[in-house]
């Protein structure tokens, strides 16, 4: 993709994720990501990835929609080595609220097993560890604060997986996210030289 596009790229995808996760008409699409049940499913999944690629955030949610924690999980620790923006730590204040909302009501219920979805709860408590402390910040650190000790669950059950995406190459997946960060990465960079640049040569004609 030229370079020159990357920012719409980015304002497309951050735009047609808040759709995908609000919208009424794609209930039947945000459930069949949230199981993954067949082959169908799976692809969408990884279309998606490939293109949310360009926005932090909305490949984040979309793993968290899609109950791919232990993904989300490694996705925080990129995000965490990025360059991070004012928007991203925006996009990340939208995520804490669209957790509390009914669109992710599933993963919250999930929080009741801690011992089933360690990495659920690791990308949780990344996220929380990523922005500064807010309202946003202690919205998640209060809903952290309802996990349940491990020693009053009950007895441990096999945790569920997504047959759909024990096949999914995630490695791959991830390999594109980082090259198309690094991509973004660049842009801003040159923007910003260009910018300093600018601002250089008008001073000395002052």
């Amino acid at each position: 993709m030229d370079t020159k596009n990357l920012g719409f790229a980015t304002l497309m995808v951050e735009t047609l994720s808040y759709i995908l996760l609000t919208s009424k008409e794609l209930f039947s699409l945000r459930t069949a990501l949230r199981n993954l049940e067949n082959e169908e499913s799976g692809d969408l999944f990884v279309k998606l990835f490939g293109c949310w690629c360009h926005s932090p955030v909305p490949t984040l949610t979309l793993c968290l929609l899609s109950h791919c924690y232990e993904q989300a999980a490694t996705l925080v620790h990129i995000i965490s080595n990025l360059d991070t923006s004012a928007d991203t730590l925006l996009e990340l204040d939208k995520l804490i609220q669209m957790i509390e909302s009914p669109i992710f009501s599933d993963l919250r219920l999930r929080l009741l097993c801690p011992s089933e979805n360690r990495a659920l709860i690791e990308a949780l408590y990344g996220i929380l560890m990523l922005i500064p402390q807010t309202s946003s910040f202690d919205l998640l650190r209060s809903r952290l604060a309802c996990v349940p000790p491990v020693h009053l669950e009950g007895p441990p059950r096999q945790s569920k997986q997504n047959r759909e995406s024990t096949k999914i190459d995630f490695n791959e997946l991830l390999i594109h996210f980082k090259t198309t960060q690094e991509k973004h990465q660049q842009f801003r960079r040159e923007v910003l030289k260009e910018r300093l640049k600018s601002n250089f040569q008008k001073s000395v004609k002052i």
